[in-house]
């Protein structure tokens, strides 16, 4: 039995980062509205999603290289990854130490939002809630 039948109406959300701990508290804070699946690192992130399809993603910018690209932005390649391979696309709100300003347009362009690290918990839940809506899309959302 895969994660979504048990879950019910939650909407199962990726959580991946390199930090177990902090991708732990973070599905502790957002465990009310969202049925977390947690990931540490872009392979378990990929393993986790092929056999649980997430509505949506929080993927760390920053994690270890696992696709061979050492350029700092592991997150972005990840999400790249699980569209193609869901074939769909996939709502991301990508999380970050860097500035926003710091990323790449072309990266930016890829994801919903990009929260910076340390971050407010109570603005990711709102986003994603407004991300999960029937509506689907975030106020100044790229797409």
């Amino acid at each position: 039995m895969t994660v979504g039948r048990l879950a019910g109406h939650l909407p199962l959300v990726l959580l991946a980062d390199d930090d177990k701990s902090f991708a732990l508290g973070l599905a502790l804070l957002l465990r009310p509205d969202i049925l977390p699946l947690v990931a540490c690192g872009s392979a378990e992130a990929l393993a986790v999603c092929l056999r649980n399809p997430p509505r949506a993603a929080v993927i760390d910018l920053e994690m270890p290289a696992h696709f061979g690209l050492h350029d700092g932005v592991e997150g972005v390649h990840l999400a790249r990854e699980l569209r193609r391979r869901l074939g769909r696309d996939l709502p991301v709100l990508l999380l970050t130490r860097s500035e926003p300003s710091e990323i790449a347009p072309e990266h930016l362009a890829q994801v919903q939002a990009v929260f910076r690290k340390p971050l407010h918990a109570g603005e990711l839940a709102s986003r994603l809630a407004a991300l999960l809506s029937p509506s689907g899309r975030l106020a100044g959302s790229p797409r």
